[in-house]
Formats: C-alpha cells, structure tokens, sequence
C-alpha cells in the first residue's frame, strides 16, 4: 500500500498549522502596534496636563524627590555605566560557568555561545536603544516641559522659536537606555523579564517628576528601545 497520499496530507497539514501560526503572530504584532499608536495619541492630548498632575509644582519639591534613594535608584537605570557593570559582572559569571563545564546559551538557540557573548549583546542592546534615542532628538526636536499651566505640551524647533530649554526632550535617553537594557536582559533571561521592565518604566516615571519629560517621550523611548534591541537581536542572528 502507497503512503504517498499519507505523507502529503501530512505535510499539508504542516503547513497548513504553520500558516496560521505565522498570521496569528502577525495579528498580535499588528494589535500590539495598533494600541501603542492609540495610547502615543491619548497621551499626547493630555500630556502637559499629566505632567502637572505628576510633576511636583516647586523646584525645591522636585529636588527633595530627586534625592530620595528610592528615586535615584530608578534612575541610574538610565545612566549607561550601570549596565557596563551589569554586562561585565554577566561576563565574569560566564567565564566561571564555562570553566566548570556550564557553557551559555540563548533562550531561543541552545547552541553554546562564547564567554562575552552574553555581556556584549547587552551592551550593544543599551548602545543601540540610547544611539536611536539621540537621533530621535535630533529628528524630532521637541522642547523640554515648562510646568505652567498655560504652557503648551508641543514645542518643536524646527516649527516655531520659544523661549524654552533648547535641549530636546522627545525621546528620553535616561528611558530609552532603561528599556533598551530591559529588553535585552528579557530577551537574555526571560525570567527576569517583568521586573527590569518595571525598572525601566519606574526610570521613566523619574524624568517626568523631575519636569524634564512629558509622558509621551518616555513612550517614544520605550518604542525606539525595543526596536534599537531587535535589530540587535536581528544582526546577531545572522553573524551567527
């Protein structure tokens, strides 16, 4: 008896599954894109009137919060130096591993990696979340918040001339390298990854009780952190 038949209902079948796999990862991705596009137009209605709910109304508030240590915790997320120690603490663990027979690997590929491997895909996940963040300034060129109610939330340079802070706001790079190190530490140990997600979002929280942030740029760098972090991801496949 042939199994020709069998064998292509089989593969049929295969590919049947894996086309629906493939159209429901679409489905989620575009949904996933279609709410952070809704949530960047809520926030932006309302984002001078969210930093003055958010954002104490003194100088001398601000900086009372600015030197708690649970403020400056959230932070020095955001300060590159911290995931340098980070990736280099992840390094020296690596090469005890290995020495003991432990080699590292990747969630998704368990072929072994080498000793830094680890370490620096960390780093140039942070590199590539704070570099797209500075050309995102660059590009967008909006002004920093002034906390008066009668200020507008949407200042550009290149669109209209105001006394404001010319040092531009949209994204913030403290965020971005809060979540380009999340999600890369997420995408290293998956376990881990709710938490310096929350990290990362406490980070953001801090730029806008500073004033210096409105909560749409604190969006923006979420953003341009996961995508500065896929390409990453991406190229590193492919070097692979």
């Amino acid at each position: 008896m042939s199994t020709a038949p069998r064998s292509e209902f089989t593969l049929a079948s295969i590919d049947a599954a894996s086309a629906a796999v493939r159209q429901r990862a679409l489905l989620r991705r575009a949904a996933l894109w279609a709410a952070l596009l809704l949530a960047f137009v809520a926030l932006a209605l309302i984002d001078q009137r969210l930093l003055l709910a958010v954002a104490p109304d003194t100088a001398d508030a601000r900086e009372r919060i600015a030197n708690k240590d649970w403020n400056r915790l959230l932070r020095v997320a955001g300060y590159v130096p911290t995931w340098l120690l980070v990736a280099f603490c992840l390094w020296l663990h690596d090469a005890w591993s290995t020495r003991r027979g432990h080699r590292p690997a990747l969630p998704e590929d368990p072929r072994p990696l080498s000793v830094p491997d680890r370490a620096v895909l960390l780093v140039l996940g942070v590199a590539a979340a704070g570099l797209v963040a500075e050309l995102g300034k660059v590009l967008v060129q909006r002004h920093r918040p002034v906390l008066d109610d009668a200020a507008p939330a949407w200042v550009l340079q290149w669109a209209q001339s105001a006394p404001y802070d010319a040092s531009f706001a949209m994204p913030s790079s403290h965020a971005a390298v809060a979540f380009g190190a999340a999600f890369a530490l997420g995408r290293l140990f998956p376990a881990v990854r709710w938490p310096v997600l929350a990290l990362a979002i406490g980070c953001g929280l801090t730029r806008m009780l500073a004033g210096r942030h409105f909560a749409t740029d604190i969006l923006v760098a979420g953003v341009l952190a996961y995508l500065g972090v896929a390409l990453v991801w991406r190229v590193a496949a492919r070097v692979r």
